[in-house]
């Protein structure tokens, strides 16, 4: 029976590679010992975090992927640009030879610029002596017309009973539609470690030829 030298360690520690897969969500934890919920973006305990990961595959399976058009971003743009996307019976401004309106939804209104306008109408009956021109209405956020102020915030609903899935039991599903849907699969090849154990690599040193170290 032989023994390991008293500074035993692989030299070279390793000759093939060997498979390390990226991890697909990170559970580092803050200072207070939290983790962010990938369902809410929410900072929950470790042990939700784990229930909110399973609760994403039950709704993954449920997004039935393979009825989706699949389509590429380009492809959704073109449909968008042509008024085939969604959305596409909702109108958000209207014109006529005698109105005006660019924001019929009293959205909140950013990134525009006021222009003098001594003698303008404002569509809503403000009192005012400049108009709006240009900027982005941000879709989720009600806002006073006259003084654009936020006054209400609507929410995206994202948990559902089970049984609008059909699925049996006494609970509710939840699912964040920011989270990219996915096929699940085994990874049956591992692509990077095709290599055997390097019968003949001369580099491999004697255990026992490893001296000691302090």
């Amino acid at each position: 029976m032989s023994c390991l030298g008293p500074g035993y360690n692989p030299q070279p520690p390793r000759a093939w590679s060997r498979v390390q897969n990226v991890c697909s969500s990170s559970t580092s934890q803050n200072s207070s010992g939290f983790v962010t919920s990938p369902l809410t973006n929410e900072q929950i305990p470790v042990g939700q975090y784990y229930f909110d990961a399973q609760m994403i595959a039950k709704g993954n399976i449920l997004q039935y992927k393979k009825n989706s058009s699949s389509l590429t971003k380009n492809q959704r743009y073109s449909q968008i640009a042509k008024g085939q996307w969604t959305n596409r019976t909702k109108t958000w401004a209207t014109q006529s030879e005698t109105y005006s309106n660019p924001n019929t939804g009293s959205l909140l209104r950013v990134n525009y610029i006021e222009v003098d306008a001594p003698g303008a109408v404002d569509p809503f009956g403000c009192t005012t002596t400049t108009i709006k021109d240009g900027g982005n209405l941000v879709c989720n956020i009600l806002a006073n017309p006259c003084t654009n102020e936020p006054i209400a915030k609507s929410g995206t609903r994202r948990c559902y009973p089970a049984s609008d899935s059909n699925v049996p039991g006494n609970m509710s599903l939840c699912w964040n539609p920011a989270i990219n849907t996915w096929y699940p699969r085994q990874k049956y090849t591992m692509n990077n470690s095709s290599n055997k154990w390097p019968q003949n690599y001369k580099a491999f040193v004697s255990a026992n030829a490893i001296p000691a170290t302090n």
